[in-house]
């Protein structure tokens, strides 16, 4: 499994990304929590508005799992390296 892993910003966009199953293999959304917001579109909006008081620009870290090009991962895996 490789794991990549940086600070983001864009909240609204990286929302969309992770939603967007033409960009993604699947999705599968396990938990929503520590938030208002219910969804991962409101919840990284919740995060960027909170993230304005503190005038920080770099709120997020990302990571993408990305197994090996050839490779069929269980989900049982990717719930491993989480």
């Amino acid at each position: 499994m490789i794991i990549e892993g940086n600070q983001r910003g864009h909240a609204s966009q990286l929302a969309k990304h992770l939603m967007n199953i033409e960009d993604n293999d699947h999705i599968i959304v396990h938990e929503v929590s520590g938030f208002y917001s219910e969804n991962v579109e409101e919840a990284l909006r919740e995060m960027r508005i909170t993230s304005r008081a503190t005038q920080c620009t770099q709120f997020m870290f990302s990571v993408s799992l990305n197994p090996p090009q050839n490779e069929k991962v269980p989900l049982v895996h990717f719930e491993e390296a989480i």
